[in-house]
């Protein structure tokens, strides 16, 4: 017998009848048929504990991973490389003191530094040296050394060499260009492949450059200067030196000889030229 709904109606004077017996007792008997003993109660609590304990079980072993959710295992390390573990706040704050102190020094990546060498290979041990390209050596104090294998050699002082290849092997000397050469003292090369090799020298580039001077050319020293030969038997032997001759009259040619006299009173004839 399945259980039915009860009466709820009942007014005074109301006298059961059968059928309302028939359902009380009915109830009853539903009752005692459908009720649970403890070994049952307990059964169902144990069975609805283990679904519990199951899916706790499930989701401990779900471990975070750089695609899905998880759970993620605390780490107090600076060195680690993993993906699944997760910084602690103390790892986290010692890594921004590091960056906030690299910061505040106002020398990042030694920019402030009195010696300065950046490059594969390049060197600058002396003070306030600078050398900046791969194997770019700046040996010398207060040197400079910029490009590829550019160099200040055998601790020169206040040299400067600026292009691959470029050497400035003499204090104070520069060298400015790729494969330029000043080798000695004060020495300055300028042009590609340009070689000053005496002190004082200032060479603009090499034999097959043209140096054109667009606007005014001024001296203030001597202005003087040497050409080979133009001939090819006098090329090793001989050179023209041009100068400037100050005369009254235009187109002035200075001619040099050296003559002897031997006895006194003596006359030497000098032939001009056309």
């Amino acid at each position: 017998m399945s259980w039915q709904n009860p009466k709820t109606d009942w007014k005074a004077g109301d006298v059961p009848v059968a059928s309302d017996f028939n359902r009380i007792e009915g109830n009853i008997q539903e009752l005692e048929n459908t009720k649970e003993t403890p070994a049952g109660a307990q059964a169902k609590a144990e069975a609805a504990a283990g679904a519990v304990q199951a899916e706790l079980d499930v989701h401990l072993a779900e471990k975070a991973t750089t695609s899905k959710t998880g759970h993620v295992k605390l780490d107090n390390t600076l060195t680690s490389t993993s993906t699944t573990l997760a910084a602690t706040a103390n790892a986290v704050r010692t890594v921004n003191n590091s960056l906030n102190n690299h910061i505040s020094s106002k020398s990042v990546h030694g920019l402030k530094d009195t010696l300065v060498a950046i490059g594969a290979g390049s060197s600058a041990p002396l003070y306030s040296s600078v050398a900046v390209g791969e194997d770019a050596k700046a040996l010398g104090g207060y040197s400079m050394a910029l490009g590829p294998n550019a160099e200040v050699p055998d601790y020169y002082i206040g040299s400067i060499a600026i292009g691959r290849n470029a050497s400035a092997q003499n204090n104070y000397s520069m060298a400015l260009g790729v494969n330029t050469e000043a080798s000695s003292s004060e020495a300055t090369a300028i042009g590609v492949g340009a070689l000053a090799n005496n002190t004082y020298d200032v060479v603009l580039g090499r034999d097959s450059n043209n140096v054109k001077v667009p606007g005014n050319f001024r001296v203030s020293g001597t202005k003087n200067f040497e050409i080979p030969h133009p001939k090819p038997e006098k090329k090793a032997t001989h050179i023209i030196r041009h100068g400037a001759v100050e005369s009254p009259t235009p187109g002035d040619t200075l001619y040099r000889w050296k003559v002897q006299a031997t006895k006194d009173n003596d006359i030497v004839a000098i032939d001009l030229p056309d």
